[in-house]
This record gives structure tokens, C-alpha cells and sequence, in this order.
């Protein structure tokens, strides 16, 4: 196979050898705009050069996924040529293409229906690769903003992510968001980041940790005037304080969210103010029990 390899790769110009090497960060098996977008090339430029990279058996196509691939020695062998920054460079055109691949993924998941599993389909079939990308701008982050930016992005929309990966890798993405949007200065997106460390804390049933992020998003949101977070991470902190037995701050906390539903009409409002009502009388309960003890 390594005679065969070099023969074929002697044979490459120079250009060609570049772009070869650059299919090596690929984790998994990819499509053709994926290669062209690590190309930095038009898709009809990438399908020339595919053919030519097929043709010399470089790489392979899987008829199974209708996709090309590269052997695991060869993608070793082509990252092992590149140097520091020519597989940085490689690296940030992939991370930057699977993130807007996980963000296809949320909307055709958005358009709801049929469209629903066509989007879990392709995260579950780009997932090796939308990992890798994700990977590594988190370990990356305070080499540039683009960097820091692309990080942020890969929480931006959380609908595939939230069904698919375990809350305590979740938490590992969101920190790394949260991390890119200090070094940012974004305020909202840092607030976003927050309240969703704490929904994944919630998930895993640990109240203590889903109130100490919920009350770091609120410091935030009022700080920037943003009324509607402000509304929605109360209601969030305020069923966390209820999980936690502190009913009196839960109902506060709630009546937040219900005075901003209702002051823009939402249909949501009398609902969740029958919940305060429902903690109201846990309260209630709670204290008549002290006065007979």
C-alpha cells in the first residue's frame, strides 16, 4: 500500500499534494463541499480535483454513504507532512464548516414535521466531524477572535445538541462558549451561555449548581436591559428554588416571568401564575406545619 501511495503522490503538483494533505483533519467520511470548503474552492474546482485524488487512489468513495473517505494510515501519514500552521489553517475551515452544518441541522429541525428527523439525520451523520470542529476551536480559543467566534457559534442554536448529547457534555460545550464570550466581551452571548449551563445542571437534577448559573445569567441580563431573558431565566431559577424546598424565592423569582407575560400578552401568563399559586400553597403548607410543631 505505501509503494502504491507514494507512486500516485509523486505524481501530485505541488497544490495538489497541499490540498491532499489537508483531507487528514477529516475524522470520518465527508462530502465533496466539505473537501472544497477546506480548499477554500469552488465545489466544481473540488470535484476536479477529487476525481483526480480517486483516480490515483488517494482516496476512496463509500457507495454505501455517497461520500469520500480517507485510510487511516494515509489521513495520518498527510497530517504528520503538515506543518503547525498549515494544519491550523485546515483546521479552522473545517471547524467553521461543521458548525454551519450543526446549525443546518437546528433548522431544518425548526421547520418542524418530516423536517424534524432530517435534521437529527444529518447531525447523526456528520456528528464525527461537527465533534472534532468543536474540539478544536475549544482548545483554541485565545488564539484569535475568529477562533473565540467560531466557539461561541457552536451553542448558538441548541435543538440538535440538546436531544442528542449527555447533559454533562453539554455542560463541557457550554463552558467552552462561555469561555470563548469572555474573551469576546459578548455580554448576551456569555448571559445565553450561562442559562444554559444552567438547564444542563437542572437536567442532571442538581439544583444547587442550575441556581448559582440561572443567578449569574440574571446579573447579566439586567445589566444589558434585556427584559424578555430577564422574564425566562426567573422562571427557570424559580423552578430550580422550588426543587431546592425555598419557596418563598421561588415564587418572586416566578412572578418576574408572569408580569413580563403578561404586560406583552402572552398566552402562557394565567398558566404559569396558577403554578405560583400551586408553590404558594406548598408555602402555605409548609408553614402551617412549623406552627403545630
Amino acid at each position: 500500500m505505501l509503494a502504491t501511495f507514494e507512486l500516485s503522490y509523486s505524481q501530485l503538483k505541488d497544490e495538489e499534494k497541499r490540498n491532499w494533505r489537508a483531507l487528514g483533519v477529516f475524522p470520518a467520511s465527508f462530502f465533496g463541499n466539505a473537501a472544497a470548503a477546506v480548499w477554500g474552492m469552488g465545489e466544481g474546482d473540488a470535484d476536479s480535483l477529487i476525481g483526480l485524488l480517486l483516480r490515483y487512489s488517494l482516496i476512496d468513495f463509500n457507495e454505501t454513504l455517497s461520500r469520500y473517505e480517507m485510510h487511516d494510515l494515509l489521513a495520518e501519514y498527510a497530517r504528520s507532512q503538515m506543518d503547525g500552521g498549515e494544519e491550523d489553517a485546515v483546521r479552522l475551515k473545517h471547524a467553521s464548516h461543521y458548525k454551519d452544518i450543526l446549525s443546518a441541522a437546528d433548522d431544518l429541525y425548526l421547520e418542524g414535521k418530516e423536517k424534524i428527523l432530517v435534521g437529527l439525520r444529518l447531525f447523526d451523520l456528520e456528528w464525527e466531524n461537527i465533534r472534532a470542529g468543536q474540539i478544536w476551536v475549544a482548545q483554541n480559543i485565545t488564539t484569535s477572535k475568529e477562533i473565540a467566534k467560531i466557539c461561541s457559534e457552536y451553542t448558538n442554536q441548541t435543538y440538535c445538541i440538546n436531544l442528542r448529547l449527555h447533559p454533562r457534555m453539554l455542560i463541557s460545550w457550554h463552558e467552552s462558549s462561555l469561555s470563548a464570550d469572555r474573551f469576546l466581551e459578548d455580554r448576551s452571548a456569555e448571559g445565553v451561555d450561562l442559562g444554559n449551563l444552567g438547564n444542563a445542571y437542572a437536567d442532571l437534577g442538581d439544583a444547587k449548581k442550575a441556581i448559582e448559573f440561572y443567578e449569574q445569567q440574571l446579573v447579566i441580563v439586567r445589566e444589558i436591559g434585556d427584559r424578555r431573558g430577564e422574564a425566562f431565566g426567573s422562571w427557570n431559577l424559580g423552578l430550580q428554588y422550588e426543587s431546592a424546598g425555598e419557596f418563598q424565592k421561588a415564587i418572586e423569582v416566578l412572578q418576574i416571568c408572569v408580569d413580563y407575560e403578561r404586560a406583552i400578552g402572552h398566552p402562557d401568563a394565567e398558566k404559569d401564575a396558577a403554578k405560583i399559586e400551586e408553590i404558594r400553597s406548598k408555602l402555605d403548607g409548609e408553614g402551617e406545619r412549623n406552627s403545630e410543631g
